[in-house]
């Protein structure tokens, strides 16, 4: 959904699990323009270094991929950054 960025807050344990290439998943409640979305980013699902981040709204025709690729690729902050 064009270029919004979106935080999901993991712990430190969660993050090193994600790192190792365990798989992981979770969803963020947010809303963008007034509507409601639900976030499901999903680690490590299909290859070590993988991320995909899937969305959907409040009716059939707010859905759809919001990114797919490596964690390389993705903006991703750390606290200790």
């Amino acid at each position: 959904m064009g270029y919004e960025l979106h935080c999901l807050t993991v712990t430190d344990a969660e993050w090193q699990m994600i790192k190792t290439g365990v798989p992981f998943a979770d969803t963020l409640e947010s809303s963008y323009e007034g509507e409601n979305f639900s976030y499901y980013f999903s680690f490590n699902s299909g290859f070590k270094g993988q991320l995909s981040v899937d969305y959907s709204g409040e009716d059939d025709y707010s859905s759809g991929e919001g990114f797919s690729g490596s964690l390389d690729d993705a903006h991703i902050h750390l606290d200790s950054d």
